[in-house]
């Protein structure tokens, strides 16, 4: 069975929400259009200072009620002061304070600039009797706070069940026509209340924004579905070069190896290297001649036919070596 709390919660909360928002957007409105505003009371009551030619300051207190914007701000003045706008400290000379003239749509900001604008063009008048005075005959009049401020005013029950009036009639429409008995038939009966619910406009008009969304969202499973055997292959055939990359991969790095294996005989350091080694081997090849020559075991034409050839190559790998030293082109 649906729960009438619950449902209850449900429909205040939209409300509640655009109000909350259509109340910041008025806030802004009021710092926007006026300067050096002065919060009082969080989103509650603002102070806006009005510099009047004549020399002093009077201060605008603009107090918004738990049902504003809905319902229009109360304006007052400090210290108190008499004007054609006035009414005992309380603005209500503005057209848009006019009963049934505020709309939750109109500028708090730009009201305020137009009763300030008032104010400078037409200089209200301060009373003298509004402060309280060294002799204290009028600080008994009023608590300590509101001293040099007079309270702002609170809106009166009435205007706060009118306000809640109006917003179960353009929420719940259906409400405002029916009796006291048809009311308490929907608190006692369930099943009344359950069916009552089922044909509000909101209720349809949401149902049918969820059957569309829960369509929509069907069709696009489907949709993805139809892909799967694809996307199944497509992931098999993407396996299948991955796998053949690694193997690929594998040779080649291996075969990079190999290469810089070879590569290094024939590095700068490696042909010098050799080269050296091919100086000092000539040098003893020559060496063992001379001393087989002096052994007795060659005779005078051998040794010195084998020992020029291996001077000469000698002195031709050594020359080599000292070139490629002094030019650095075998250097590292």
């Amino acid at each position: 069975m649906w729960n009438r709390k619950a449902t209850s919660k449900l429909a205040e909360y939209q409300p509640t929400t655009m109000q909350q928002d259509l109340k910041r957007k008025q806030i802004m409105s009021l710092l926007n259009y006026n300067n050096s505003v002065k919060e009082l009371s969080k989103d509650t009551q603002f102070e806006v200072p009005c510099a009047l030619p004549s020399g002093w300051t009077i201060y605008l207190i603009v107090n918004l009620p738990s049902t504003f914007p809905d319902s229009p701000p109360v304006i007052t003045v400090s210290p108190a002061a008499s004007h054609a706008w006035l009414d005992t400290n309380v603005v209500v000379g503005h057209e848009k304070l006019r009963p049934n003239v505020w709309g939750a749509h109109a500028s708090l900001g730009k009201l305020v600039k137009e009763i300030k604008d008032e104010f400078v063009a037409r200089v209200p008048i301060k009373n003298g009797s509004s402060g309280s005075g060294e002799n204290g005959s009028t600080a008994g009049s009023s608590p300590q706070s509101y001293s040099t401020k007079p309270p702002p005013p609170i809106p009166s029950d009435t205007s706060a069940a009118t306000s809640k009036h109006q917003v179960v009639a353009m929420e719940c429409p259906p409400i405002m026509g029916m009796s006291e008995e048809e009311l308490e038939e929907l608190l006692a009966d369930d099943y009344a209340f359950t069916r009552f619910f089922d044909e509000l406009e909101q209720v349809r008009n949401m149902r049918i924004v969820q059957e569309e969304l829960r369509s929509g969202n069907e069709t696009l499973a489907n949709k993805n579905l139809s892909k799967e055997a694809e996307l199944k292959q497509l992931q098999a055939t993407v396996t299948e070069l991955n796998d053949q990359y690694q193997e690929l991969r594998s040779e080649f790095d291996e075969k990079i190896l190999l290469q810089q294996e070879a590569l290094k005989r024939f590095s700068r350091s490696a042909l010098l290297a050799r080269l050296r080694s091919a100086v000092y081997e000539s040098d003893e090849l020559s060496e063992s001649i001379a001393q087989s020559f002096l052994d007795g075991k060659l005779d005078h034409d051998v040794f010195v036919r084998e020992f020029r050839e291996l001077r000469k190559v000698y002195h031709l790998r050594a020359s080599k070596v000292e070139r490629a030293e002094r030019s650095g082109v075998l250097n590292p």
